[in-house]
């Protein structure tokens, strides 16, 4: 009897740890997949469209990742107290990995409209905190009531970091950089693209106002207006799918 008790015990203990191992892994997985994608935005140059679509898929990793996690979470068994405890440093580092790529990514505002695609990489983050909800409502369930107050705050600021970065990518307009630093529509436009802007613009960029707004008029002058000019130019990024577009064609 004692044998038997004892073994029913060990598989009970078994059984618990196996729920929380599953858990941490579910978390886990999302953690690696903001590493993953913390390191594709340090890379990203604004000159060069080859850096942007590696960001944009490690992101759409990120979200099936959470999305798959949140399978595997509601799948499983309620935890116990100490269980849920150890839980809680798994979930500390996904806020952690959260607030880092989030900050990371704000950072690279400029180069994401230089290219075209902070528009995109907002829609990413809203689809990304629509399943970061789904996953924490998962987490939470599996929590016993005296630490679902905890667990939740957790949740919560990886939600408020998500935000924080829907806030910071959309200031300004999601991707206004994009028109005033390829095309220099303006004066003032030109002067703060510098090099990035045409013949005409590195010209307004270094004369007074007065020239500046010779500058643009010279180039409406010319038929096309600047306006006319930005409508027909393409992003890098654009570019390069129309480019690989082509290949795979040509390869099939």
């Amino acid at each position: 009897m004692k044998l038997a008790s004892l073994f029913l015990k060990a598989t009970l203990a078994g059984l618990a740890y196996a729920q929380l191992e599953a858990l941490q892994q579910a978390i886990g997985a999302v953690s690696d997949a903001l590493g993953d994608l913390d390191t594709k935005v340090k890379a990203i140059s604004g000159t060069d469209a080859n850096t942007a679509a590696p960001v944009l898929q490690a992101s759409q990793k990120i979200l099936m990742t959470m999305q798959s996690s949140t399978a595997k979470v509601s799948g499983a068994e309620a935890l116990g107290v100490f269980d849920a405890l150890s839980l809680q440093d798994t979930a500390s580092s996904l806020v952690t990995s959260v607030n880092t790529t989030m900050k990371n990514l704000a950072a690279k505002k400029p180069q994401l409209d230089m290219l075209g695609v902070t528009s995109v990489a907002v829609k990413s983050i809203q689809d990304q905190k629509t399943a970061s909800k789904a996953l924490g409502d998962a987490i939470v369930s599996k929590v016993p009531a005296v630490g679902q107050g905890i667990a939740q705050g957790s949740i919560d600021q990886i939600n408020a970091a998500l935000e924080g970065g829907i806030k910071a990518l959309s200031a300004g307009g999601a991707g206004a950089g994009a028109g005033t630093g390829a095309g220099g529509a303006t004066g003032g436009g030109a002067a703060a693209g510098g090099s990035m802007s045409g013949g005409s613009g590195r010209n307004s960029s270094s004369s007074s106002g007065a020239a500046a707004g010779s500058g643009q008029n010279s180039t409406s002058a010319n038929g096309t207006g600047s306006n006319s000019r930005h409508s027909i130019r393409l992003s890098p990024l654009t570019q390069l799918i129309g480019r690989q577009r082509i290949q795979n064609n040509f390869r099939a």
